[in-house]
């Protein structure tokens, strides 16, 4: 059985290897958006598939914000992706916005012309959130 941190969407095989889950995480690593761990503090695994409400449903002691998160954010901050409040704030706008439209790409029912158009858009997030100085980057909301 593997650990938690070996299944981590922040890491390089399980979860990670999934498209929605490397999006996912990649927004809110780089929007700086707390992504809970798929465990329990008591290890136990949720069922974080079929649960919308994922990690809500459990106690809030037996939370825990992943670890992979925690050292993405960490390492990106080093990089200087968040010189300053300002920044968190604008990035975490933005990586809301990406969630939403990928939810949104995702709806049975969307037809290809708005699945194109929430396509694009999220690319816009993605590469806004990809440079590390947007101080002169247009804020794709």
């Amino acid at each position: 059985m593997n650990s938690p941190c070996e299944t981590c969407a922040f890491g390089n095989q399980g979860a990670a290897k999934e498209e929605m889950n490397a999006l996912t995480s990649m927004l809110c690593g780089f929007g700086a958006i707390p992504f809970y761990c798929h465990h329990g503090r008591d290890n136990v695994e949720y069922d974080w598939q079929r649960d919308p409400l994922g990690p809500l449903r459990l106690h809030p002691s037996n939370r825990k914000v992943c670890a992979g998160w925690q050292d993405q954010v960490r390492m990106l901050k080093g990089h200087g992706f968040f010189p300053n409040r300002d920044y968190v704030v604008i990035r975490r706008a933005v990586a809301r916005r990406g969630l939403a439209l990928l939810g949104r790409m995702l709806l049975p029912d969307i037809g290809r012309v708005k699945q194109r158009l929430a396509s694009r858009d999220l690319k816009r997030c993605l590469k806004f959130l990809a440079e590390r100085d947007i101080t002169n980057e247009g804020i794709p909301l």
